[in-house]
C-alpha cells in the first residue's frame, strides 16, 4: 500500500510539472533557492563545481534525446570532466578558466533530508555556455566525508526537490525541454547510494487542450 502512495505521489509531481510550467521559468521546491556567483559557493562545494562544471568541459550545449537523460555517478566523466576520484593535472588553461568561471552566475538550491539535515546541494547555470535553449547545465552535488561528490547532471529545464522521501532523501523531479510543445520528465529516487531514475514520461501539450498528454515508459534508456 505504501509502494502505491509513493507512485502516486509521483505521478501527481509530473502532472503538476505538466500543468504548472509550461511556460513559466524553474520555481523553487522546498528550501530557498539562491542567486550568485561561483565564486559565491561554499568553499568544498565550489571546488567541485569548478572541477565537474567548467564550461570548456561542459555538453549541456548538445541537444538532450530521451534516451540521453542524465543520471550520471561522478566518477562517469559525465559533463565531460573525470570524477571526483580521478587525480589531474591542471594546465596553465584549466587555471584561466577555472578562475573566469568564478563569475559565472548560479543558483543554488540545499537539498534536505527527512530530519532536515543539510544532504547536498542543486546548482543550476544560466548563461549562454552551460544552455542550451531552455534547458541549462545543472548539476546535483551530494555531501561526502571528503567534501561533494557530483551525483548526476544534464540539462534542464529545471529540477524540483519534492516531498516524497526515500531513505530520509527527498525525490528530485527532472523536466526537460524537446520542444515547445514536448517535454520530458524524471523522477529521481535515492537507491540507498545514488540518486536513480524511477519514473519517466514524455509530456505533450497539444494546442487546444487544457491538459496534457502523458505517456509512461520505461526508464531502462536513461543512463
Amino acid at each position: 500500500m505504501k509502494n502505491e502512495l509513493t507512485i502516486v505521489a509521483m505521478i501527481l509531481m509530473l502532472l503538476s510539472s505538466a500543468l504548472g510550467q509550461s511556460s513559466l521559468p524553474p520555481q523553487p521546491g522546498p528550501g530557498a533557492s539562491t542567486s550568485g556567483t561561483v565564486a559565491g559557493l561554499a568553499p568544498d562545494l565550489r571546488a567541485a563545481v569548478l572541477h565537474n562544471a567548467a564550461c570548456g568541459q561542459s555538453d549541456h550545449t548538445s541537444p538532450l534525446k530521451p534516451s540521453e537523460l542524465p543520471s550520471q555517478p561522478a566518477n562517469s566523466g559525465h559533463a565531460g570532466g573525470p570524477g571526483l576520484g580521478t587525480p589531474t593535472v591542471e594546465s596553465s588553461s584549466d587555471k584561466t578558466a577555472q578562475a573566469s568561471g568564478l563569475d559565472t552566475s548560479v543558483a543554488a538550491q540545499d537539498i534536505r533530508s527527512a530530519k532536515g539535515a543539510n544532504v547536498g546541494t542543486i546548482v543550476r547555470f544560466s548563461d549562454g555556455c552551460h544552455c542550451q535553449e531552455a534547458n541549462c547545465g545543472t548539476y546535483v552535488f551530494l555531501k561526502s566525508n571528503a567534501g561533494y561528490r557530483l551525483a548526476f547532471s544534464g540539462g534542464f529545464l529545471s529540477l524540483h526537490i519534492g516531498r516524497v522521501f526515500k531513505g530520509g532523501y527527498p525525490s528530485l523531479s527532472g523536466k526537460v525541454q524537446l520542444s515547445k510543445a514536448q517535454t520530458e520528465s524524471t523522477v529521481y529516487d535515492w537507491n540507498g547510494k545514488n540518486y536513480a531514475p524511477v519514473l519517466c514520461a514524455t509530456i505533450t501539450q497539444t494546442a487546444g487542450r487544457k491538459v496534457p498528454s502523458i505517456v509512461h515508459h520505461d526508464c531502462s534508456n536513461a543512463p
